[in-house]
């Protein structure tokens, strides 16, 4: 009896350790990704807008984007965090005297089932964060940004050249809209985020139609897709949303299929099991109108949940 308590509390403490190292690991990738994703983010938003915005913003619309980026990131954190422990457990005296005693990797399954409800739990933590701070990043990005004299800034299907201002008060505009189809120049524009439209002043359009129709105004509006809460796309948007609560539950999946290949050192399989969910979900988003909303949200999760139980019902400790 003392002998099966004493190995209880020898497979605890190493149970212990393997979580311990797990969330060590992931805390050290989560850093150092996380940082060089947020700044590419940073980058793209503001090359993509072709706007300038004062150093406080920068930083403030830096750490605004950063859920969305590790809302990404995690899961693949993850997957290389538990690679990288397989390896050096791999490598430990610890796993000599498991194998010694007739264990191996299901005996870590505690450990490796509360890392993955942990993992998800950031992720779904973090669909939180970032669908709130999306309009907040948005918003700062309307009020702070100040546009680059005549480089072209790309607001929803409408592009524009201002001589000078923020986005609150351009001057000097020209205007070019993709639908409905038309170009034309203003004294000034002011970016509307609430009602997700452009509100141009003493000005002209000409709409490119068959004869092209010229519209001189005092006030004129353009609503900007994209920009307003009241997207077209709904079942596109409702896609998102819905993956937004899928990824989690794949997150979890994911990790506990991973450990038992990264045991048996098998790296690109792990790797390749993460490319392979992303590449899955990118085809069920292609696929969205022909297969509908509720196979395209749920086949993914599906999937993976039965690869992972596979995964470890083949699973042959060596």
């Amino acid at each position: 009896m003392d002998e099966i308590r004493h190995d209880a509390g020898v497979m605890a403490a190493v149970s212990g350790r393997v979580f311990l190292g797990l969330f060590l690991r992931v805390g050290i990738l989560v850093g150092l990704f996380g940082g060089v994703g947020g700044l590419l983010a940073l980058n793209s938003e503001l090359t993509r807008a072709s706007v300038s915005l004062p150093m406080s913003a920068s930083i403030e619309l830096f750490f605004l984007g950063l859920p969305e980026v590790l809302f990404h990131l995690l899961p693949l954190c993850a997957v290389v965090a538990l690679i990288w422990t397989g390896a050096v457990l791999r490598e430990s005296q610890t796993w000599m005297g498991m194998r010694l005693v007739g264990l191996g990797g299901r005996a870590l399954w505690l450990s490796v089932v509360g890392f993955s409800a942990l993992v998800g739990l950031g992720v779904g933590l973090l669909a939180l964060e970032s669908g709130e701070r999306e309009r907040a990043q948005r918003e700062l990005l309307l009020r702070e940004a100040h546009a680059i004299p005549w480089q072209a800034v790309q607001l929803g299907g409408v592009e524009l050249h201002a001589m000078s201002g923020g986005l609150d008060d351009l001057s000097d505009v020209r205007v070019t809209s993709v639908s409905p189809p038309m170009h034309g120049a203003a004294e000034t524009a002011v970016v509307e985020p609430k009602s997700g439209s452009l509100l141009l002043k003493n000005g002209v359009l000409v709409r490119e139609s068959d004869p092209p129709m010229t519209i001189h105004f005092d006030t004129f509006s353009l609503e900007l897709p994209n920009v307003s809460s009241g997207n077209p796309g709904v079942l596109k948007s409702s896609l998102e949303d819905r993956k937004r609560w899928s990824w989690p539950v794949m997150s979890v999946f994911l990790c506990v299929m991973v450990w038992p290949l990264s045991l048996q050192g098998r790296v690109a399989a792990s790797l390749g099991s993460w490319l392979a969910l992303w590449g899955l979900v990118r085809v069920c988003d292609h696929l969205l109108p022909v297969v509908g909303l509720p196979v395209a949200a749920l086949l993914p999760p599906a999937l993976l949940g039965m690869a992972t139980l596979a995964t470890w019902m083949r699973w042959e400790e060596a």
